[in-house]
């Protein structure tokens, strides 16, 4: 809901798959229609079952946010989608590979939980003035990181 607020597109709830220097990739099995182009139905990844959707982001410009379970504290980062949509089949079905400015291989040992809603555009800003407005602390990535 937040993400549709901020930017009138849905978000996107995505896995945590891999972190590897700069690069992170994350997966599920469904995407909204507003946030993707060239949509196919395809088998689900876990059971191969019928149907899983893919596609390609609509945007290179992505902010992701992972929020813990008593919303008190998230994580966030502004990265830019390399690639998108069915990368490989060793994972959920809409993919994205995304690029950071900084090494990201620690965030799994940081983010609050596995799952990241990927909003598109930089909306980092938005995202920490609503946090302070909530009483959520956010934390950038970056600053983690160092």
């Amino acid at each position: 809901m937040l993400a549709k607020y901020i930017t009138g597109r849905s978000g996107w709830i995505g896995n945590s798959v891999l972190f590897n220097s700069k690069h992170a990739i994350f997966a599920h099995c469904t995407a909204a229609l507003d946030i993707i182009e060239n949509p196919t139905a395809i088998s689900h990844f876990e059971t191969g079952k019928p149907y899983a959707i893919t596609g390609e982001m609509i945007s290179d410009t992505v902010t992701l946010i992972s929020i813990n379970r008593e919303f008190d504290f998230a994580t966030i980062a502004k990265g830019k989608i390399i690639k998108s949509g069915l990368l490989g089949y060793a994972a959920c079905r809409t993919q994205i590979l995304v690029e950071f400015d900084y090494n990201i291989e620690e965030i799994p040992r940081y983010a609050p939980t596995n799952h990241h809603v990927i909003i598109v555009g930089d909306h980092t800003a938005e995202l920490s003035d609503i946090g302070y407005m909530l009483g959520i602390d956010i934390v950038e990535y970056k600053d983690i990181m160092g």
